[in-house]
């Protein structure tokens, strides 16, 4: 109980309803080892007010947590870019949470394509602004 001087504690928060990050993408996986849902790959484009936000790294977390494959990035016109692959209900989910975004974001649109899978494999990675 004893405290470096300018030094303070505080336990992290979770918000209720969310998982810890260890146990979404056990799941994830535990999902694409059984088959779960056909491979799908979305490409979409996010307008409003989602630059300076951190939709970006959110985006990434949200994405990884559900096992998904591909990227995000800033467009300069003030769009997010992002393309996903993986389970179709994780992508379907992932695309549910787009429309909303983090806390600080005001998403207008979130315009949705679907795409032929290309397989790609190596996580959800943020990319240079395009």
């Amino acid at each position: 109980k004893h405290r470096a001087p300018g030094r303070s504690w505080s336990a992290p928060t979770w918000r209720p309803g969310r998982k810890r990050r260890a146990e979404a993408m056990a799941e994830a996986s535990d999902a694409q080892e059984a088959g779960a849902g056909d491979v799908a790959r979305a490409h979409a484009f996010v307008s409003g007010k989602v630059q300076g936000v951190f939709y970006r790294k959110n985006t990434v977390i949200q994405a990884s947590e559900r096992g998904l494959a591909g990227w995000v990035r800033n467009l300069r016109e003030g769009r997010v870019e992002l393309a996903a692959e993986g389970p179709r209900a994780q992508v379907e989910d992932l695309l549910r949470w787009c429309r909303t975004g983090p806390r600080k974001a005001q998403v207008d649109d979130v315009e949705v394509s679907w795409e032929t899978p290309e397989g790609v494999s190596g996580g959800f990675r943020q990319l240079k602004d395009g």
